[in-house]
């Protein structure tokens, strides 16, 4: 007769990310010795909860990665623990509310049984989403996608708005920030290239040098980290923001301008200055139109 210690793992519906769902191998915690243990026939997804969590609307505070959905349980006993209070015994049907007490879910859809699995975001989330954006460079509609996002680029590049002797704005990147956010990293950066290089040639600004083109590249590889797969959130934005100032306009640009002209690599108060101010207001539209684009345009595709 089997013990509650022979069941260590099951098979689970897991929400990993948003908008994907997978049928997998988990590891269950351990039960205690006063637990039954029941295989779950039937389970109902929330409306609310779990579908707010698959389509990533959940509050941060409350949407965690991977999810086993599910609620209410029904289901058959299969054993008892050694210390249980003998009330119910193999082969009774029971409804379960929630992991109700004493209760572990073999083959269902319950969120205990996760603890182990929890770490799998952190540990290999990064680099399933790495393989999963390289296979967006295969597919066909992530590719006339981007190569749309990346001729609207060039087009909005035409639309800058000069705000002082020294401040330009302008909306270019926009369309790069949605490329990351719908096909990654590689694609977005790809992308950059192509806007980079189009648009020298259609309007020829200074002189050309490819590690103008790199920095393109860098700002689609920045968003795609930043966004691809994962939920817009103010923070988040801005964080990716943040991280192009520094690491293009901070770092490399200047770079690329003492190689090319032999101007000092210093950090002028211009560039500072110019970055601050421009920063709170790349943020603001970028995050308006990722979540406009989350929230509408997403769920259209994923109909599809």
């Amino acid at each position: 007769m089997s013990t509650i210690y022979d069941y260590k793992k099951t098979r689970a519906v897991v929400i990993e990310r948003p908008y994907e769902v997978r049928l997998r191998e988990i590891t269950l915690t351990e039960p205690k010795k006063d637990a039954y243990i029941a295989r779950t026939y039937y389970s109902s997804i929330s409306s609310g909860t779990d579908m707010k969590t698959y389509k990533g609307l959940q509050h941060p505070e409350q949407c965690y990665y991977p999810l086993v959905p599910g609620y209410e349980t029904a289901g058959e006993v299969v054993a008892a623990g050694e210390e249980s209070d003998g009330s119910l015994k193999p082969g009774d049907r029971v409804t379960v509310y929630m992991e109700g007490p004493g209760f572990y879910s073999i083959g269902g859809l319950l969120k205990a049984g996760l603890s182990r699995i929890g770490g799998e975001v952190t540990v290999h989330g990064l680099i399933r989403d790495m393989q999963a954006a390289a296979r967006e460079v295969r597919r066909t509609a992530s590719m006339a996608g981007a190569a749309m996002l990346a001729a609207l680029a060039v087009v909005l590049d035409r639309f800058t708005w000069q705000v002082g002797p020294m401040l330009e704005i302008g909306i270019s990147f926009l369309a790069v920030g949605v490329s990351g956010f719908l096909y990654g990293p590689w694609l977005a950066g790809l992308a950059g290239v192509v806007i980079d290089i189009l648009g020298y040639f259609l309007r020829p600004n200074g002189d050309f040098f490819f590690g103008f083109v790199l920095n393109e590249f860098l700002l689609g590889f920045i968003y795609g980290c930043w966004f691809y797969r994962r939920k817009v959130t103010l923070a988040r934005t801005f964080c990716a923001c943040l991280t192009a100032v520094l690491v293009l306009n901070l770092c490399l640009t200047p770079l690329w301008l003492h190689i090319m002209y032999g101007n000092a690599f210093v950090l002028s108060a211009a560039r500072l200055l110019k970055n601050a101010v421009k920063l709170p207001v790349d943020t603001a539209l970028l995050y308006a139109l990722l979540r406009l684009v989350e929230t509408r345009l997403v769920p259209q595709l994923r109909r599809r």
